[in-house]
């Protein structure tokens, strides 16, 4: 976890590359569902949302938005609780949330369901993906998302995670996973986690979910706005978007003056939708 922290701190973009890179094309919010109430959201997920989170924090970048934001995202966690993970063929201990060794007190379902309680949020959307295609061991046994065992699995802990997240009348946005480009395998090949039919396997299992609530819980496909026609781009709509390691988003270190675009840029993509579905919250009206 430190090498991941140290990765993403090391490869964050002076502010002259970050300005260099512009955001002329993003417009800024309008209309009256940007007045009233604040809604307020959480993220939960894995080191793509603590990355966003960064950003989407900050205080220029929300305001416009009427948002009071949440960053709750956790480095090497995502959705499932498990005894080990693989990451490009390396077997590695989760961390303390999504270890299975850990104390029920300690992992993720009762974590959420604390926050959610404390925050009190309209709405909680939930980035994560990158280790549910990676290859995982649970109890005892290693498997990947396309096996039904483990397929069954994920659908559970989602499941878990949505009775966490609504436990306070939140409605919830299931984020699609963005692609990721991290190299090749020794033999040319792509590593599993990054293929395409992981994570569209990963996107028909949070429809499933979905589709069990219909009222209070949706998938937002944000994967397609990370990666336009499923392919891995590291700047989108003018706007550098990821870290050279293929996965994470640059973070904001400003708390005022310029903001990075690439804050701008996420917020764009989010907060609208986030913004529509807490709104529909307020009013006690299901999604569909």
């Amino acid at each position: 976890l430190a090498v991941v922290a140290a990765t993403v701190a090391a490869t964050l973009p002076s502010p002259a590359e970050a300005e260099s890179i512009g955001a002329s094309s993003i417009p800024a919010p309008v209309g009256s569902v940007y007045t009233g109430p604040p809604v307020t959201v959480t993220m939960f997920g894995d080191s793509l949302a603590f990355t966003a989170g960064w950003a989407l924090g900050t205080q220029p970048v929300r305001a416009p938005y009427d948002v009071v934001f949440h960053s709750e995202g956790i480095l090497g966690c995502g959705v499932m609780v498990v005894s080990d993970q693989y990451i490009h063929g390396v077997e590695s201990v989760p961390n303390v949330p999504c270890n299975s060794s850990s104390p029920a007190s300690e992992q993720l379902p009762a974590m959420w369901a604390g926050l959610v309680r404390a925050q009190r949020p309209n709405v909680v959307m939930v980035l994560a993906g990158r280790w549910e295609v990676a290859d995982q061991v649970i109890n005892g046994q290693e498997m990947h998302i396309g096996e039904p065992a483990y397929d069954a699995i994920l659908r559970a802990d989602l499941e878990r995670a949505v009775e966490a997240d609504t436990s306070t009348g939140a409605y919830v946005m299931l984020l699609t996973a963005p692609c990721n480009d991290t190299g090749e395998q020794p033999n040319g090949l792509p590593w599993p986690e990054d293929t395409a039919g992981r994570r569209l396997a990963y996107a028909g299992i949070l429809g499933q979910v979905a589709a069990e609530h219909p009222e209070n819980v949706e998938v937002y496909d944000f994967g397609a706005q990370v990666c336009p026609g499923g392919k891995f781009e590291s700047v989108v709509d003018g706007v550098r978007i990821r870290l050279p390691d293929g996965i994470h988003f640059p973070r904001d270190p400003a708390t005022d003056g310029p903001v990075l675009p690439t804050a701008k840029w996420l917020a764009w993509k989010l907060f609208p939708e986030a913004v529509r579905v807490g709104r529909l919250q307020m009013a006690g009206t299901p999604l569909r």
